[in-house]
């Protein structure tokens, strides 16, 4: 499941992945009203033209995939891998006991 997939790694994992992860050079050719709807989200999203396309071909190949998950959950899952990836998740501890039935 998608969930499991994209949240439920383990922060050594996305430290593995992040270390397979490589950079290919090479030219595309785009259509350019594509490329201007690219330059005008990446500027408001803050990122480079690379990191638009990564992002958008990112929730494409999600939504292909999974067709039953809507876009915002699409979009809170990567968030949450975001959060993951940069260290800003911590591990939970439950800090009351379960109520154990013997």
């Amino acid at each position: 499941m998608l969930f499991f997939i994209l949240l439920g790694r383990h922060a050594s994992q996305v430290d593995d992945e992040r270390k397979k992860k490589q950079q290919i050079t090479g030219t595309l050719h785009m259509n350019r009203d594509f490329l201007k709807d690219v330059q005008t989200r990446a500027e408001i999203n803050k990122l480079s033209l690379a990191e638009q396309i990564e992002r958008w071909a990112r929730i494409g190949r999600i939504a292909e995939d999974n067709p039953e998950l809507n876009f915002e959950f699409i979009k809170d899952a990567l968030a949450s891998t975001t959060e993951l990836e940069q260290g800003k998740v911590t591990k939970y501890e439950r800090k009351t006991h379960k109520n154990r039935k013997t």
